[in-house]
Order: structure tokens, then sequence, then C-alpha cells
């Protein structure tokens, strides 16, 4: 009878087995285990999350149940501390019918819907934004069970976590004075429905010269307002232009949000003017001793 045991391994080549998982009798949502005793029937295909959900680890696994049990052939998820013991049973799909469970902990974890319903143990769920998927089997192992060779097993469409937006960008000072420490605060209109925006990818370009920053946006004090559904987020960093990139054109700042789940938004994007009257003296100053704020200061072009 096929079971499911657990294996681990510090480089992939070495395994030291820990032995056959165990199953608790207590069930939560779905349709219930009843008396019936996982740890007594053929269980297969478990694959675990790669993350754990609320301190604990979810496996997906697929028992099978003798027709007389009354239980479908279905996807279950179990939850565990340890890895070895396992509790807390969900029904997640039922097979041949186009029925779903959603039990308490997919409704505060719906990315296992996408998981669990869906995608099986091959792909990664992370960018996925919308699924619209029907599954049919051909094949006479079942027919059987089912009535014929050809049968539906499920129908899911779903729509995940939207993909943040930004909606507009702009700059306070609008302008640059070149070779002049300057202060800029950028604004950002965003949406973000899912209320889950993690870092922020800031690209600065002028002429053949470019800069990147990532900014983490729980933690920058840089970067404020960018919690919730939508907002007006802003963002501020110092800017040093000198006068060797003159005639090359204003400086473009783009601004790309992304969310825990990877997703990102497209470019937000705002051009600044620079001002390059002050670049006919004789004594130009050096970013260095220009800049007084405490700031990383982003850095344009080369001293004359």
């Amino acid at each position: 009878m096929p079971r499911i045991a657990i294996a681990r391994s510090h480089d992939l080549f070495a395994w030291e087995r820990l032995g056959l998982v165990t199953f608790g009798m207590d069930s939560t949502g779905g349709a219930g285990l009843g008396d019936h005793d996982l740890n007594q029937v053929p269980n297969k295909d478990a694959i675990l999350f790669p993350e754990r959900f609320g301190g604990r680890y979810c496996m997906m696994h697929r028992p099978m149940f003798p027709p007389s049990s009354g239980l479908p052939q279905s996807i279950w998820l179990s939850w565990s501390n340890d890895l070895l013991h396992w509790v807390d049973h969900e029904l997640v799909l039922r097979f041949a019918g186009q029925e779903s469970h959603r039990v308490t902990s997919l409704d505060s974890n719906p990315e296992i819907d996408v998981e669990a319903m869906v995608l099986g143990a091959g792909l990664e769920p992370k960018g996925l934004n919308t699924v619209d998927l029907t599954v049919r089997r051909e094949s006479n192992a079942c027919g059987g069970l089912y009535g014929s060779a050809d049968y539906l097993l499920f129908t899911v469409e779903y729509e995940a976590d939207p993909v943040p937006q930004v909606t507009s960008a702009s700059s306070t000072p609008a302008s640059i004075v070149a070779e002049q420490d300057v202060q800029l605060t950028f604004t950002l209109d965003w949406i973000d429905p899912g209320e889950n925006l993690e870092t922020m990818f800031v690209e600065y370009r002028l002429g053949d010269a470019s800069a990147s920053v990532v900014v983490d946006l729980a933690s920058d004090q840089d970067a404020t307002g960018f919690t919730g559904k939508q907002g007006a987020g802003q963002y501020t960093a110092s800017h040093f232009v000198y006068c060797s990139e003159q005639g090359k054109g204003p400086m473009v700042a783009r601004f790309v949000l992304e969310d825990d789940y990877g997703q990102r938004s497209e470019a937000g994007e705002v051009s600044i003017p620079i001002s390059y009257a002050g670049c006919g003296q004789v004594a130009a100053p050096t970013a260095e001793s220009a800049v007084s704020n405490p700031r990383a200061t982003i850095v344009m072009g080369v001293p004359r």
C-alpha cells in the first residue's frame, strides 16, 4: 500500500529517511473524515507548499478511499508543526463533480486556492493573475467509478491578487540646477487592491548615465504612504548633476511597484528638466563638497 514518507538532505545528494508520516483523526472543514483513518488507506502524490502559513507546514495529498467509505477520491490539505505528524485535514476539491470546498484556512490564505485547486505540484503560483482552467480525464483506469472513460474532473475560474498600478508620477521641485545638491520628493499615485506592496524599483537615466535604487517600502524612511489599497506615496532622494551632462536632455525617473507575490506594476515615469545656467563659472563644486544632505545622493556625470 503506497504511503507518504519524509526524507531530508543538506546537499540533495545524501538523504536521511525520517520515516512515514502519521495522520491524526481530527478533521476541520470540507466533507470531514468521520471515523476514517488516513493511516489505513493508500495515499500518494503528496507535496509541501514552499512557505509556512500561520507558522505551520501545509501538505496537499490524495488519499484513495474505498467506495464503501462514501468519501470522494479527492485532494486534501493537512497541517503540521514538525512535518511528521499531520492534523486538521481539509477537503479542497471533489473530483468528478464541479464542487469545490473553501475552508477557514483558505479564507485567510487565498493563495492556497490557486496552488491546491489548480497547479498541483509542478508550477510556481507567484505572478499568476488570472486562471481559467478546465480539466478532463481520458482514461479507462477509473471508468468503473465515473461511468465513462471521458469525464470532467473540474472547472476553475479564479482571479488572483491584481497587479499593482502606478497611475501618475510627479516631482517637487520640478527641475534641477546643475552642480547643486537638489533634494527631490517624488509623488506616486498608486493602486493595490491586495494591500501588499513590498518593494519599489527606481531607475534614473540622463543621456548615457543611469542609476538604480531598490527601496524596501516597509523599512525605508524616505518612502511613505504605500500602505492600504491606494494612495499618493512619496519618495525623497538627493540628486547632483555635473555640467558634463549638458545637452543630453532631462533626467528621467521611472518607478515600478512590486507586491509580495512578485507582481510588478507598469512603470510610472517623470521627466525632470536640468538648468545648466551656472556651468560657465570657474569654481565648480564637486558632488562630495556640494552635498550636505545625509541621504545617499544620485550623481549623474563626471567633474569638468
